[in-house]
Order: C-alpha cells, then structure tokens, then sequence
C-alpha cells in the first residue's frame, strides 16, 4: 500500500470536512484559509478544526464515531513543524545571545554594539514570527499593520528581556566566580605549602620578593578562558615577582594522576613560574636604563637584540618562548630532586607526559628533551645552586628549539 504525503492526508481530511460542514461554511474564507494553514503546517491549525468539529458534534450534526474518526485522521497530519529557515533563524538569534552575553563580560565595548545586535535580534526573532504565524492581509488600514507591528513589539521586546537576562546572569556569574577565586586564594595564602612556601623560598635563596595577585591582578588572567590566560604565571616587576595563581583551576586542567602528592605538584607548578620571573628579571633593564640581557632569549634569537624594542621582539618568536619553557621546566625539576628525591621520578614523569600530549597543540611547552636531560644531570647542589644549575642544563642539553 502506497504510504500517504501529508499533504494527501490533509487534502483527504478536509474533503470529509467539506462534505459534512454546511454548504456556506465549506466555501467560506476560513475554511479556505484553514485550509492552507494545515498545508503550510502553521501552528494552531488543529486546535481551530477540532473546535469547529467539535461543534457540529454538539449540535448533533457529527456522531460521536465520526468526530473520533476524522481526529485520528487530524492527529496524523503534521503541524507546527520547523522548517530549516525557522532553525536558521533560530541558530542566529542564539549565536546573538551568546556573542553579546561574552561580549559583556570580555570586551571593552559601547552601547553602538549592544543597540546593532539588539537590532538584528529584533529582526530575526520577527522573521521567525512572520514564518510561524500567517498575518491576516485580509484588514484594510491601518488593521492591516496592527499584526506585524504586535510582532515586532514582542520581537523586540523579547529581544530586551534577552538582553538584560544576558547582562544579569554574566553579573551573578562574574562576581560568584571571583568569590570563588578569592576564597581559593585565602585558603593558598593560609596553607603553608602553598604561597607562604614559594615566598620564603624565594627570598631565602633568591632574595627575591614574590607577591600574590588579588582578584583585581589575577582573576581575570586565571579563571577566563582567553589568549595568554594561565591558571598560574608569574610576571617580573620592579623590584618583585607578582605570582597569579588559581589552585583549584591548576588542579582541574593540570592535575597530577589520581594518587600523587598535589600539595608538592602545586609546588612544582610555583618553582615553574618562579623561573619564568628569575630568568627574565635579570634581562630587563631598570626604569630609565637601556641595557638588556639575553639569559632567556634562545641563542637563535639572541644575537639580534641590541635594546629593548628587539628584546620584546625575540621574546615573541616560538624558539625564545619554548627556551625560557625549558628552564622553568628544568628548574621545577630540580627542585622536585632536591624537596622530594622519593617521589622526583613520579612528578617528572607525570610532567613529561603532560607535555607530549599537548605538543602538538602547544609546540612551545614541548620542553620533553630538556626534562629528560634534567632528569638524567647530577642533582642541584643545594637550593641556592638551582637557578645556576638549571641554566647549565639548558645550555648544555642536546635539544633545539622547534625554529632554529
């Protein structure tokens, strides 16, 4: 048996309809209009003949049998269905959500943005409206505008409640989000393995002074997801390290296997950054002075700075990047030798394999010849000798940056 369109299911229902409906009404405008809403599947078709059948059922024009026979005939027949212009429309008025949502939180924009994609928001959503809903062009005057303008409204109307729900919910979700950051940096600060360590240690052996970043330095840079964020840096300043660290956020996209010391990993992680600080600071020049070394800039890359501008421009090519990488891994794991020597071989290899499965999307922390070269050197004479001693490993490894 040839199986029906929905289009003859529906033409084969109103047939029925037409021969039971008196004469007037089978001819009629609204018959002819309802029909043409079931073919173009508009919503609301349904409900509008099962009340007019509905009808004659009360008034003992339909049976009872009848009046069941042509709704199962009705509930097999389509409607309401989405068809792919609505779902792009749909799909656009989405992505504009999320565009202006993000844009909110993340960009430093004026009201020209937000009022352009309230305005295409407003046109999409009375797009979608038009191809859901007929308008009635039968009206003359100014009837004849009444429904598109009330489209338009609620388009537009709805378009603001989107917005503001957009701007609300990125408020709540910003401030929860630095309570949550401060909370963790409380208990990092409260924790004597945790920032209270990094900072002895590195005024003791180093003599340098390392600070935490609050939620007005760190939060942005550690918790978003966004180019140059990290949930752990630690940049130089003047006269000071200024560590950015976000444990909890650490321990979530860099953890250690199931089982390992964490508390040492974090450690680990802090002597990671406290070599990026170390060896760049002693580059950089004092406000005012001009002179700048080449301690972390990749031989490659070295014999072209002559000042700050060609200093700052080394630092952004691939091979100076993936050489100051290798010495903070190299001193992570030095450090790692001289604190934990039991437990050094765990965390290097738990290093290493971190850092072979994100080389070939993160090239510049593919640091796997330095770690092995570390692993293999005699071990720090002492915690004062680890910046030197990782210098040496850096220099003497048998390892090329990826450009050179």
């Amino acid at each position: 048996m040839k199986r029906q369109s929905n289009t003859e299911r529906i033409g084969k229902l109103f047939d029925e309809v037409k021969e039971l409906a008196p004469a007037e009404i089978a001819k009629s405008a609204w018959f002819s209009t309802l029909k043409k809403d079931a073919l173009r599947k508009n919503h609301g078709w349904k409900r509008r003949l099962e009340a007019y059948l509905q009808g004659l059922h009360n008034t003992k024009s339909l049976s009872s049998q009848k009046l069941a026979e042509l709704c199962n005939s009705m509930a097999i027949c389509s409607d309401d269905e989405m068809h792919w212009q609505e779902m792009v429309l749909v799909a656009v008025w989405i992505l504009c959500v999320a565009t202006v949502t993000i844009a909110l939180r993340t960009y430093s924009i004026d009201g020209w943005f937000v009022l352009a994609t309230g305005v295409l928001m407003t046109a999409v959503g009375a797009a979608w409206a038009y191809q859901r809903w007929k308008l009635d062009t039968d009206k003359s005057g100014w009837q004849r505008w009444y429904q598109p303008a009330g489209i338009t409204f609620w388009a537009a109307t709805w378009t603001a409640v989107a917005l503001f729900i957009s701007f609300f919910a990125g408020e709540v979700a910003q401030k929860s989000a630095i309570a949550r950051f401060k909370s963790d940096s409380a208990r990092f600060q409260a924790d004597p393995n945790g920032f209270p360590m990094i900072r002895e240690f590195a005024r003791v052996n180093f003599g340098v002074d390392v600070v935490l970043g609050d939620a007005e330095d760190s939060w942005s840079t550690t918790a978003l997801n966004l180019p140059g964020a990290s949930s752990a840096s630690m940049s130089s300043s003047q006269g000071y390290c200024l560590l950015s660290m976000y444990r909890s956020n650490v321990l979530r996209s860099f953890a250690p296997q199931d089982g390992e010391n964490a508390a040492l990993w974090i450690q680990g992680v802090m002597m990671h950054e406290l070599g990026h600080c170390l060896d760049i600071s002693r580059d950089l020049p004092q406000i005012g002075g001009h002179t700048v070394h080449t301690y972390s800039i990749a031989p490659v890359d070295a014999s072209g700075v002559t000042d700050v501008q060609s200093y700052v421009a080394a630092t952004r090519k691939s091979d100076t990047k993936l050489w100051r990488e290798a010495l903070a891994d190299t001193l992570e794991i030095g450090f790692w030798r001289l604190a934990a020597p039991g437990e050094a071989a765990d965390m290097t290899a738990n290093l290493r394999r971190k850092r072979t499965a994100s080389a070939e999307t993160d090239d510049i922390h593919a640091t796997m010849c330095w770690i092995d070269h570390a692993w293999k050197a005699d071990k720090p004479a002492s915690t004062k000798d680890l910046l030197a001693w990782a210098d040496r490993q850096r220099a003497t490894a048998a390892c090329s940056t990826k450009a050179s």
